[in-house]
């Protein structure tokens, strides 16, 4: 058994020598086609960085020397910075001014290198057509389809309180155990002892994996959004994260296992669990959503990344509050590749069961068990025998 358990290695290894040697480790276990994918997922992060990990490195250089050593090789490879757009220059600015001031030159010069960097189409759609396969073109259709459709609304209110939001997530945990229609459809539901835990970041939930830490038990934080978190955003955050989501797909899957896994993999991952939170019980919530990563994750598939990167802040700028809509373009440009796997990874992971690849959610998990997972979706191939 072969598992990749650093999740975020792709916004590591351009800086990290280390954690680049265990990715180029991991790949060789992998057959020659497979390996083939994953190398222009690591050749590409190798070489290209972003501002936010320049500034993330910072946190993590102890002293003088260490400093002036990774600003040398930056430095060198300042080519290679990745676009920032215009509309996070002044964000970045403030940033700098008021953490790393005595840095301040350095990190302004390689600022204004990434904003004004000269960018065609969004860099990462060869990696996508890779990703993909036969897949991408039906999925980019797909994506086109979804930011056409009418805004659903939903109660945007937020819950009150650590105990409510507790008595949501325990009550939607007890229906999902009580649904045996469900359990048969995405694969048996073993609860067990889940760690409840709360904190007050923005997102929708995230579970630590009993799989890859220490401990006989899952733990599930809740974020309250600065207690700010409506039903909707609790429920769904359940569904994508412990059950039928990112928790039962780790323990369906590696438990026993002969066969390499990458939890990095972030197209099957995340797009198995935003596959799993929009199909088990879809809801107003669901839809809206829907409508808004299409539309979002249509635009960075379109030809002029600037243009397409302004279009995105300027459609987040008419639905919520700046800083929210500061932070999707910091997710989009700065984690390349993040955002988009929820999307991108859920619609052909849905592919995969409608071409016939496999029949059911459980289907699919079942074929996951049955080879090296990572983002490998172009070997994927449906199989005309299924019914």
């Amino acid at each position: 058994m072969n598992i990749l358990d650093g999740r975020d290695w792709k916004y590591k290894i351009a800086f990290d020598n280390g954690t680049y040697k265990e990715v180029m480790h991991h790949s060789f276990s992998y057959e020659p086609k497979e390996r083939k994918i994953l190398n222009t997922q690591i050749n590409f992060y190798r070489k290209h960085f972003t501002m936010q990990q320049i500034i993330n490195s910072f946190n993590y250089l102890n002293s003088d020397e260490e400093i002036e050593e990774f600003k040398e090789v930056v430095y060198k490879r300042r080519d290679n910075i990745l676009c920032c757009p215009m509309e996070l220059q002044q964000y970045y600015t403030k940033i700098i001014k008021k953490f790393y001031r005595s840095h301040s030159e350095f990190l302004m010069e390689m600022l204004h290198l990434a904003c004004n960097k000269k960018v065609g189409k969004n860099p990462l759609i060869p990696i996508y057509k890779k990703i993909f396969g036969v897949y991408y073109a039906p999925m980019k259709a797909k994506i086109k389809n979804y930011s056409r459709r009418p805004f659903q609304k939903y109660d945007p209110t937020p819950v009150s309180g650590e105990a409510e939001m507790k008595k949501i997530v325990k009550g939607t945990l007890n229906k999902l155990k009580s649904d045996t229609l469900s359990t048969g459809i995405w694969g048996d539901f073993e609860e067990g002892d889940i760690r409840l835990e709360y904190n007050n970041d923005m997102g929708e939930g995230k579970v630590v994996s009993k799989q890859f830490y220490k401990g006989s038990r899952d733990a599930y934080i809740i974020q309250t959004n600065e207690n700010k978190i409506t039903y909707y955003q609790l429920v769904q955050g359940v569904y994508r994260n412990i059950y039928p989501g990112r928790a039962h797909l780790f323990n369906t899957i590696i438990p026993n296992r002969n066969y390499n896994f990458d939890s990095g993999a972030d197209y099957v991952v995340n797009g198995w669990s935003t596959f799993s939170s929009w199909h088990i019980y879809p809801n107003a919530y669901t839809k809206y959503m829907k409508r808004i990563s299409g539309r979002i994750t249509y635009k960075m598939l379109q030809g002029n990344w600037r243009k397409s990167l302004t279009d995105i802040y300027l459609f987040c700028l008419g639905i919520m509050k700046k800083e929210d809509a500061i932070q999707y373009l910091v997710e989009i440009t700065q984690y390349p590749g993040r955002y988009e796997s929820y999307i991108m990874g859920a619609i052909v992971t849905e592919l995969l069961i409608k071409k016939k690849f496999a029949t059911t959610p459980q289907g699919l998990l079942d074929e996951y068990k049955k080879r090296n997972v990572a983002d490998l979706f172009a070997l994927y191939k449906p199989n005309t025998n299924k019914c």
